[in-house]
């Protein structure tokens, strides 16, 4: 007689039959989603090196927050300042000179009104916190004429910090020099401080006047100063427009004012803290704003005529 199997053992072996399938529907969804891992591996990277050019380009677009954070703003706001320095032609000083609105009159006296002030600009390129006066950088350029006077009006606009302005080269009196506390006072935020300086009879060149506290020279608290020497004979102002005996010797007709100097594209303070420690071994920093070197470097000016030539 043949037996019949089981119900016990029909489980048995029916069990199998379900465990398979049910194994191969488990995995079958890790089947699938294990062809993708090679994009993963290409995406991840390149979303990475995203990520780390775009905060390498924050640094040189936005000032540094922890500064921000750790020292009080040092920016006089206001609406000419803001349109003068989003405007890159009224944030600069003239660079031509005009002698012939000086060689042949009589001594004068000048009257000028300077606010000083900070904001952030990119001179070269590269955004810095730098000094302004009247929300230029570098400071106006001051024409005169040798016997001239000067009263300048200084206003410190910046919070938290005394400055003064040297008149380097100059002849004047020994009070009105800019050296704080030596010659005079430092002049203290939200003050004013009038320069009485008069140029003798004698005297006559290209000078500079700078900040003469901290590091404002370096941080941009500079600017030229020309005193013109008075014409050697009577002109009629029209006719010649200046003692020609140089312009004829050396042929130019315009005159332009080139300040040359160091530049950091790091904040003064910074530059002085490392050059006072003992890792400098008592050498100054080179200027990163000059990297990379040129043999044979050339300055264009702007708006210049492609048909003349500049000496210097």
């Amino acid at each position: 007689m043949e037996r019949k199997p089981s119900r016990r053992k029909s489980r048995i072996f029916e069990t199998p039959e379900r465990n398979e399938s049910d194994t191969g529907s488990q995995n079958a969804p890790a089947r699938r989603t294990t062809k993708y891992w090679p994009c993963g591996i290409v995406i991840c990277p390149l979303i990475l090196c995203i990520l780390s050019a775009l905060l390498f380009l924050q640094q040189f677009t936005t000032p540094d927050p922890l500064r921000s954070v750790l020292s009080s703003p040092k920016v006089h706001h206001g609406e000419t300042l803001h349109s003068q320095v989003h405007n890159p032609d009224l944030a600069r000083p003239s660079i031509e000179l005009h002698p012939e609105d000086h060689v042949y009159r009589g001594a004068v006296t000048q009257h000028l009104d300077w606010v000083v002030a900070e904001d952030y600009l990119r001179p070269d390129g590269v955004l810095k916190q730098v000094y302004l006066v009247n929300g230029i950088f570098p400071g106006p350029t001051i024409e005169a004429c040798s016997g001239d006077t000067l009263l300048i009006n200084v206003t410190n606009a910046l919070q938290g910090e005394p400055i003064s302005i040297h008149w380097h080269g100059l002849h004047v009196h020994n009070t009105m020099d800019g050296v704080p506390g030596v010659t005079q006072n430092a002049i203290p935020p939200g003050s004013t401080f009038m320069y009485n300086l008069t140029i003798p009879q004698d005297q006559s060149g290209t000078f500079w006047y700078h900040g003469h506290t901290g590091t404002s020279r370096a941080d941009g608290l500079y600017g030229g100063f020309v005193v013109h020497a008075p014409s050697s004979r009577p002109t009629v102002r029209g006719l010649m427009a200046r003692d020609s005996a140089e312009s004829l010797q050396y042929g130019y007709e315009r005159e332009f004012l080139l300040l040359i100097g160091d530049w950091y594209h790091q904040p003064g303070a910074q530059v002085l803290a490392w050059y006072m420690s003992i890792a400098s071994f008592g050498n100054e920093e080179a200027s990163t704003a000059l990297w990379p070197c040129l043999l044979d470097p050339w300055i264009a000016l702007n708006n210049r005529p492609t048909s003349r030539t500049y000496q210097t």
